[in-house]
């Protein structure tokens, strides 16, 4: 396993139950009004999908173009037809 702080042979270890992965669920940022759109949005979408780990998407995961996921969400933004598609831009950085 390992030397010690005293330079003796690690031989055994235990283990500790570790509460950090629950400080991180439980800080997780909520979602905004229009990410909770988009996600009720493309759930069926994506359960449906025949495509999987596409452009970036993790293998096995189902995926769909990123150009149809902007006009699904669009559609449902709750804004004018003028502006819904200025609501689904993806920032950059």
């Amino acid at each position: 396993m390992g030397m010690d702080d005293e330079g003796q042979e690690i031989t055994s270890c235990v283990a500790v139950p570790n509460e950090s992965a629950e400080a991180f669920k439980s800080k997780r940022p909520s979602l905004g009004k229009n990410q909770k759109i988009a996600r009720e949005v493309l759930g069926e979408p994506l359960r449906n999908s025949p495509h999987t780990g596409k452009d970036g998407a993790p293998v096995g995961r189902p995926c769909i173009a990123f150009d149809v996921a902007v006009e699904l969400i669009a559609e449902r933004m709750p804004t004018d037809a003028k502006h819904q598609k200025q609501c689904t831009k993806v920032p950059e950085g």
